[in-house]
């Protein structure tokens, strides 16, 4: 089930952030200034993962949130960024996620706050949290309005807000206070949950939610990350340690639930950062449950100073494109981008097949590829051919819409694999033995 990564430039020295728009089918990336802007912020887009293109701002933005500094708003069908610059902030707005402009008269901050993250719930409201008490919230009154919401729940720093679809209610955690979960159905009311209690004053870094199940996932960051769920934002089951391997775990960053098809369907996936005897590695963690957790793979190291790297601020995952996306946060000319080259469905696949016993040397094999996907079977559409044990290539055709597949070979079975949008690429969808039916032909 692990990902293969592929690593990619793009016109920005690092990424901090990205947002896709399944509208758009485009990924769009904030960071390090385009060459020669004076390593200012910038903005970068893409519509496949893989080649990035530089977008527009002004006034060019010098910071963004590290992992969830952009967004894209469905409702108004428009992607929205928050920068810090310094202590003034300003809202950035584009509808194409190639052009950005910063919203006229951006609203006042107050109580010491510095805002970083910025979420959106199925209304189309937005929130920004950060450090500080106040909040800034986009609501009925569709007009950007700062409140001293967190005044008695704390400072923060709050990390990240998410919204909880079944509660109707944004959900913010933080990674210092006495109270670091935080519930408010519209940003002005604001109660704290498990305040005070001392399993839960983790240093919570990032949330994800399950919009089918409606479960929620907190993770925790530095040196010993965490884990913890809720159905209901309220409640929250006890934080549990993740296993990572590495052996200095310093930070997440970034957190994200997909419900896309394939090996990592219904999953939570983030990325922590660390070191394994000295050396800097990232690793992507991905769970089912929110609670128990694997390493799915190892990142790309970029070269840095002649040093290799590994620091990842940011992941996305962009179904319609096949592709999840990482962005390297450390400045370099190598790479800033990793892009999946490769999902494995679940399952190791391989299956010998004995074309002696045909008496035609032919084999004729029907795969009915079934996957689970929130309690209900669905068939896999995508798979576009079989890859024999000599290299060589047969397109297969769907036998029926049901999704089974029908192709001969005398030769010994590899793979099985989906075709992406472009014609030249390919990812591996290796299916377990007990999805095969196989029939012999005699001659």
């Amino acid at each position: 089930m692990a990902i293969d990564w592929a690593k990619f430039l793009t016109p920005l020295p690092y990424v901090e952030s990205f947002a896709y728009s399944p509208t758009l089918r485009r990924i769009t990336a904030g960071g390090g200034g385009v060459s020669g802007a004076g390593g200012v912020e910038g903005f970068a887009y893409s519509d496949d993962g893989m080649t990035w293109l530089p977008g527009t701002c002004s006034p060019v933005p010098v910071h963004l949130d590290r992992g969830r500094g952009i967004i894209w708003n469905p409702v108004y069908a428009k992607f929205y960024a928050f920068e810090n610059r310094n202590d003034s902030d300003n809202l950035i707005t584009s509808a194409d996620g190639i052009n950005w402009t910063t919203i006229v008269n951006p609203p006042p901050t107050g109580g010491g706050t510095s805002y970083n993250v910025i979420a959106v719930n199925p209304s189309g409201h937005m929130l920004c949290v950060g450090v500080g008490f106040q909040t800034l919230y986009f609501g009925v009154s569709l007009v950007w309005q700062a409140y001293d919401g967190m005044i008695a729940i704390g400072f923060g720093p709050w990390n990240d807000v998410v919204w909880h679809p079944g509660s109707n209610v944004w959900v913010a955690i933080a990674e210092d206070g006495d109270i670091r979960i935080a519930t408010g159905p519209n940003d002005i009311t604001w109660t704290g949950r498990h305040g005070f209690e001392v399993a839960y004053q983790k240093s919570w870094s990032k949330l994800a939610c399950n919009s089918v199940t409606r479960q929620m996932v907190a993770v925790s960051t530095f040196t010993s990350p965490f884990a913890m769920t809720s159905m209901d934002g309220f409640v929250w089951t006890v934080p549990t340690a993740i296993p990572t391997t590495l052996t200095s775990p310093y930070n997440v960053l970034t957190l994200i639930h997909t419900m896309r098809l394939g090996g990592l369907n219904g999953k939570y996936i983030f990325i922590i950062n660390g070191r394994r005897g000295g050396i800097e590695e990232s690793e992507v963690m991905v769970s089912e449950d929110g609670i128990n957790w694997t390493v799915d793979s190892i990142l790309p190291k970029v070269t840095v100073s002649g040093t290799p790297r590994s620091f990842y601020a940011s992941l996305i995952d962009a179904p319609e494109l096949e592709k999840f996306v990482a962005g390297f946060w450390v400045n370099n000319t190598e790479a800033q981008i990793v892009t999946q080259s490769e999902d494995s469905i679940t399952g190791s696949g391989g299956l010998e097949l004995d074309a002696s016993a045909t008496g035609s040397g032919m084999v004729l094999i029907e795969v009915a590829v079934a996957i689970l996907v929130n309690g209900t079977t669905e068939y896999v559409p995508s798979i576009g051919g079989i890859e024999m044990g000599e290299g060589s290539t047969q397109i297969v055709q769907s036998k029926d819409p049901s999704g089974i597949y029908t192709f001969i070979t005398n030769q010994r079975y590899d793979r099985l694999y989906s075709r992406n949008s472009s014609p030249s690429e390919t990812s591996d969808v290796k299916i377990p033995d007990p999805f095969f039916k196989t029939a012999y032909i005699g001659s």
